[in-house]
């Protein structure tokens, strides 16, 4: 968690005299965030239930499967 927030804190600084169309705070887009954050809220206790609910050697794979899917997807494009 201190890491995101001297990251985002970092990027309001550096974007900070930067004109942007979307009045943004920085380089941070506050309706992206604002919508990040509201889908985070709302889903995050039903991921919670879904990994506790599924065993953990399935979990498991299934993270390693997705993750090696999105390794290709960033080597490929």
């Amino acid at each position: 968690m201190p890491i995101a927030v001297a990251g985002a804190l970092g990027f309001i600084v550096a974007g900070w005299n930067v004109e942007s169309a979307s009045g943004g705070l920085g380089y941070i887009h506050t309706q992206a965030l604002m919508s990040i954050v509201a889908m985070s809220v709302l889903f995050a206790p039903l991921g919670a239930k879904v990994a506790h609910s599924v065993d953990g050697k399935k979990l498991k794979k299934f993270f390693a499967i997705f993750l090696a899917f999105l390794g290709l997807t960033v080597i490929a494009f």
